[in-house]
């Protein structure tokens, strides 16, 4: 192994060589297999397209966040086409800058191998990563594009500070001002904790007697001219509403505070709050686990490193037992599930060191960067703080994360633990580095078991997506028949939710408020205001899907939440076809279409 970090310290191009290998398999064992067809996806196809045919973001059309990411999607569409290839072009476009980036701070700190394994687990990790037959937890199609694209702005801003504050001149200063505005304008939390994060390091240098400050105009520029930017941007679309009769999003702030709801039972179950002592308990497992294997591998270490050289080969045989024993040790007790269970104390720890030695000698820039650093990660990390995995969230949350691990592990542990640089610390590295792999190896495994598992293609001139057949099979009939049994200027509402079907069928969905899941009926009132839309609306078809919601402790629309709206759908709609078995299953979808009844006539329009 030692050959092989050396050759990476010797030739920059074996590291993008073995990113670029990583991401091309994994994108072609993953091809056409990301998304989902009922939830969250088919928000963004949708927003999009209305955004293109002239519509005004928040005033027309609703939107859970800031307007960077669709006027971005927006612009690409235009370039290559209203598609899912463009979204997916999106996603890819989105990967590669997060790899350039996280690869370029990772070398702040790391070796060049160091830095290409932290970029090689991402890829797998965290932006192809399918753990749940949803779909939606990656960087290609996610549940939201806001999220991936606050990720990649927000380590654009990190790289920029890191070069500022090292003289790399004025455009880096401007460069990261810039990239704190658009993650404002994509994901106001992410940039209120970028803005936390980088506050916290242009004023630390204030409490050092010999640390190189920056100047307070030049600060106040930095954080000051993102709020005021971004306030304009937000402000012009909340004039546009205020100058219309239209009920747009940045006037209600149940919407844009939806994601803070601490209440509920899906913020429970994404903190891990639903679940606290157990979740508690994984946590410290992790920590105790990561305790024992640090100790183990300091300990071999050090015994190579006090042996005579009589006693070098035995030591050295002894610890490379001792490396086998961790690995059968993770393979059985230290599942990969919990690999970042305690990231949350890692990113914590990490701060405190930095914030210490930053202080304790002579100042380090580099020290005062991984504050910065550690701190965002940690405030990242805040909404799935007792539930830290890549299975939901996590995915994008613990991108930051990820660097502060590898950073704790690879450098900062074994240079306080290992007071003898050379053969004792490469051996500690070298027996972390092998675990981490074995971490990797069941991540890729999990995720390339649920990529076979998507074997049915439903495909419209809109684009394809590779779906499990046993769930989706009446998703194809469903589709056929809006295309070839309904008229291209129909309307058509689907409840829950499921805009994606809209986006593949070319079908327009006349309402202001496009979904009905229990989350969207919190506020009072909301169901009445479902009703009234799809009143004035006259929408020609309603399509009931048996999405389940279990998730928000309310399953099945129509008869455990949204009582009223399913009357109000039976009384003035008539069922036209059924698509699946009934009654409603978890295993297999069901789709119920409803066509308009003329109340006069008493018959279908």
């Amino acid at each position: 192994m030692k050959k092989i970090i050396e050759l990476f310290e010797e030739h920059a191009w074996l590291s993008w060589l073995a990113i670029t290998g990583v991401f091309a398999f994994l994108l072609a064992a993953s091809w056409q297999c990301w998304g989902n067809l009922i939830i969250d996806v088919g928000r963004d196809f949708y927003t999009t397209g209305e955004l293109l045919s002239g519509k005004l973001l928040y005033r027309d059309v609703l939107f859970l966040y800031g307007p960077f990411s669709p006027y971005t999607n927006a612009l690409l569409c235009t370039l290559f086409g209203l598609n899912v290839s463009t979204f997916v072009l999106s996603g890819l476009l989105t990967i590669v800058s997060v790899c350039i980036l996280l690869y370029a701070l990772a070398r702040v700190f790391l070796d060049r191998f160091s830095s290409t394994l932290c970029v090689v687990t991402f890829l797998p990790v965290l932006a192809f990563g399918h753990y749940l037959e949803a779909g939606i937890f990656n960087f290609v199609l996610p549940y939201t594009y806001p999220s991936i694209h606050c990720i990649a702005l927000s380590l654009a801003a990190l790289l920029c500070f890191y070069r500022s504050i090292e003289g790399g001149g004025k455009w880096y200063f401007w460069g990261c001002s810039a990239f704190i505005t658009a993650t404002l304008l994509t994901r106001i939390e992410a940039g209120v904790m970028l803005m936390a994060a980088i506050g916290y390091g242009s004023a630390l240098p204030y409490f050092h007697k010999e640390a190189a400050r920056v100047p307070l105009k030049q600060a106040g520029l930095l954080l000051g001219l993102p709020l005021l930017a971004a306030g304009l941007v937000y402000g012009a679309f909340q004039l546009a509403i205020l100058n219309s009769s239209s009920i747009g999003s940045i006037g209600d702030p149940a919407i844009f505070l939806m994601n803070f709801k601490a209440n509920s039972a899906f913020t429970g179950r994404m903190t891990g709050t639903d679940a606290l002592a157990a979740n508690t308990l994984l946590l410290l497992k992790s920590l105790l686990f990561y305790a024992g294997i640090c100790l183990a591998l300091c300990a071999g270490a050090m015994l190579v490193a006090r042996s005579t050289a009589k006693w070098k080969g035995a030591a050295q045989s002894i610890a490379f037992i001792l490396i086998l024993a961790l690995l059968w040790f993770q393979k059985h007790f230290f599942p990969w599930v919990l690999q970042y269970s305690g990231v949350q104390a890692i990113c914590a720890v990490l701060f405190f060191i930095a914030s210490r030695e930053y202080f304790s000698g002579r100042e380090s820039k580099q020290q005062l960067f991984l504050g910065v650093l550690s701190l965002f990660s940690f405030l990242m990390l805040l909404r799935v703080f007792f539930n830290v995995n890549p299975k939901l969230y996590g995915f994008y949350l613990l991108v930051p994360a990820l660097l502060c691990y590898y950073i704790f592990f690879l450098k900062v542990l074994p240079q306080k633990c290992i007071p003898r640089a050379g053969d004792a610390r490469f051996l500690y590295s070298a027996g972390f580095v092998l675990l981490s792999l074995v971490f990797i190896a069941g991540h890729t495994g999990a995720s390339l078991s649920m990529y076979r598992k998507r074997t049915l293609m439903v495909a419209s001139p809109k684009g394809a997506m590779k779906v499990q057949p046993d769930y989706y099979r009446s998703y194809n009939e469903l589709l056929e028949y809006l295309q070839g049994k309904t008229l291209p200027s129909a309307t058509l509402v689907v409840f829950p939710e499921g805009l994606a079907l809209n986006f593949l069928a070319d079908r327009r969905n006349p309402m202001y408020h496009y979904s009905a899941i229990p989350p969207d009926l919190l506020k009072p009132g909301s169901e009445e205001q479902l009703m009234a839309e799809l009143r004035s609306s006259k929408a020609d078809y309603v399509v009931l899907l048996s999405r389940s919601t279990a998730e928000y402790k309310a399953t099945w629309f129509g008869r455990d939440y949204a009582k009223g709206l399913m009357r109000y759908i039976q009384e003035n709609y008539r069922v036209e076809k059924y698509f699946g078995p009934l009654p409603f299953t978890r295993s297999q979808l069901t789709a119920v279409l409803f066509r308009r009844v003329d109340r006069e006539k008493q018959k279908p329009i």
